[in-house]
């Protein structure tokens, strides 16, 4: 368990803040680190209760790995029987 893990057994009393028009709650950093929640969050309203949770991106490391097909990939290669044996023309 590292320094920003946060076992939360018991509820937590925050004050509701104003934020200009809008009202907001403060979230304590370790809260926030540990869930590995950076700039947003998903909001629903459950049985009368307010659920938070962290954003998945659905996409993540997409990038690296396509970097890394990429890498090994040597053009498409369609030379092959397959339609002349497989096909009914």
């Amino acid at each position: 368990m590292s320094n920003y893990d946060v076992i939360m057994e018991d509820k937590m009393l925050t004050k509701i803040v104003d934020i200009g028009n809008s009202k907001g709650i403060r979230i304590p950093h370790a809260v926030l680190k540990s869930l590995k929640i950076t700039d947003q969050i998903n909001l629903r309203i459950e049985h009368e209760k307010i659920i938070l949770e962290r954003v998945h991106n659905a996409r993540s490391g997409w990038s690296s790995l396509f970097g890394k097909c990429s890498e090994n990939f040597d053009g498409w290669n369609f030379n092959n029987s397959w339609d002349d044996t497989e096909w009914e023309w």
